[in-house]
């Protein structure tokens, strides 16, 4: 109890803070524009003019101005397919990757000078689908099958929902979708199992695959009808954000909240609440370990953590947009970007939720170093309050900037006490601890050796 109020007490703040400013303007007749943000600097926005004709604008400013690299006027191609963008990723500022309606894309390895269009399969099917990507590696998902390239889009794989399961495949169909990245071969999705719309045989769990999509594993049963979306905050925590019917063919949901430490197999329920306005949470993303919104479309609710999930506060959006924001991504330095579909971006800084450029900390209230001064060949006690969860690597430093030992550990808790003999005697003189973070914040302490 002691650990929740304190995180309660410190971090309580009203929410937004901040301010949405427009910067600038984008045409009016995108439909459904998405955010993709490789840095602080570069960042592409897409969408659909006309709702079927795919248009990316790309900004090396931090969205400040934009550029068209990809226009297609033509609305159908020769098979009469839609080439209405679904979803699209750059891992770098030269590859694009664009995924359209009936599994069909186009791919650019030059920042969108030149542009390559093809698709997977020559019968893909004209439904709604959804890719991701993790490095070189993306995934598209289409119901029972998944297609996967491992070039980041020159070649594909087709590859069938392969899940060791006693499920009546006759009487029903299987499927996942919403899906996360854990790792380069690990991946977490939203598994079903369907008969009809609530029957009694229907079954909704959390399905893995360690062998990057061959294979799938069912890790966990969910309660009812709950779909999820996930973000990866370490290698091992996983969060997820949902919701739930209150009582089937309710238009009344409940927000839910889970969180596991162990890669998505156990789960643990931080919150969960009867959604106002009645929309289910569509996303969840965390700028680093400790800072996250979850929101609805529209950005009609939003919830903020401060604290890496373990409470929650709800704010009611934005009121500064004359239309509901389509889309919002994080800058690296802690700032929203939001477009709009009547084509204008917003930019929201928030003092609490922004990072300083400054990648070293001496936070000397929240790292304790006992004893200290601190005998020669004597154990180092030290207790602090971590800035970020998850992989830390520890180490002293000498006066000039050398390190002498080091060693990695994993920070779960809200007060960290960690007890260590350096490796090799200490001569006498002044030392530094410091704690690295795996966002590349540093905190140091100083220590004294007799």
């Amino acid at each position: 109890m002691k650990f929740i109020i304190l995180i309660t007490f410190i971090f309580h703040s009203p929410l937004f803070s901040g301010e949405w400013n427009q910067i600038s303007t984008l045409p009016k007749d995108l439909d459904r524009p998405s955010i993709s943000i490789i840095d602080q600097n570069n960042l592409m926005i897409g969408g659909n003019f006309g709702i079927t004709s795919p248009c990316v604008e790309k900004s090396t400013d931090s969205g400040n101005s934009f550029e068209v690299i990809f226009k297609d006027t033509v609305k159908t191609n020769l098979f009469g397919f839609s080439r209405e963008i679904t979803s699209f990723h750059h891992e770098t500022p030269n590859q694009i990757l664009l995924m359209c309606v009936g599994l069909r894309y186009w791919y650019s390895e030059d920042a969108g000078k030149s542009w390559l269009y093809d698709s997977l399969i020559s019968n893909a099917p004209d439904y709604y689908t959804e890719a991701s990507s993790y490095k070189n590696f993306v995934l598209i998902s289409s119901g029972d099958r998944f297609f996967k390239s491992s070039d980041y889009g020159k070649s594909w794989d087709s590859l069938k929902f392969n899940l060791n399961h006693n499920f009546d495949i006759e009487k029903g169909s299987i499927a996942a979708h919403y899906y996360k990245f854990i790792n380069d071969t690990t991946i977490i999705a939203n598994g079903y199992y369907s008969v009809d719309f609530y029957h009694e045989d229907n079954v909704y769990f959390h399905t893995i695959s360690t062998d990057g999509g061959k294979s799938w594993e069912i890790a966990s049963i969910k309660e009812g009808r709950e779909t999820y979306f996930y973000h990866k905050l370490s290698e091992y925590s996983v969060y997820a954000v949902g919701a739930v019917q209150t009582v089937p063919y309710s238009s009344k949901y409940i927000d839910i909240f889970k969180h596991s430490t162990d890669g998505g197999y156990t789960w643990q329920k931080i919150m969960d609440t009867l959604s106002t306005p009645t929309l289910p949470l569509l996303g969840v993303d965390f700028l680093d370990d400790k800072n996250g919104i979850a929101f609805t479309r529209g950005f009609v609710k939003l919830w903020r953590t401060t604290d890496g999930g373990l409470s929650w506060e709800r704010d009611n959006g934005p009121n500064e947009f004359d239309y509901p924001p389509s889309d919002y991504a994080f800058l690296p330095n802690g700032e929203i970007l939001a477009v709009s579909e009547n084509g204008k971006v917003y930019k929201w800084t928030d003092p609490i939720l922004s990072v300083s450029d400054k990648k070293l900390v001496d936070k000397k209230k929240e790292i304790s170093i006992y004893p200290n001064p601190v005998p020669k060949n004597h154990t180092i006690n030290i207790s602090f309050i971590p800035t970020y969860r998850g992989d830390a690597n520890l180490s002293i430093i000498d006066i000039n900037g050398k390190t002498l030992t080091s060693f990695k550990a994993v920070l779960k808790k809200y007060e960290e006490n960690i007890t260590f003999k350096p490796d090799n005697d200490l001569p006498a003189g002044m030392y530094f601890i410091q704690i690295g973070y795996s966002n590349g914040i540093a905190e140091r302490q100083k220590f004294v050796v007799e």
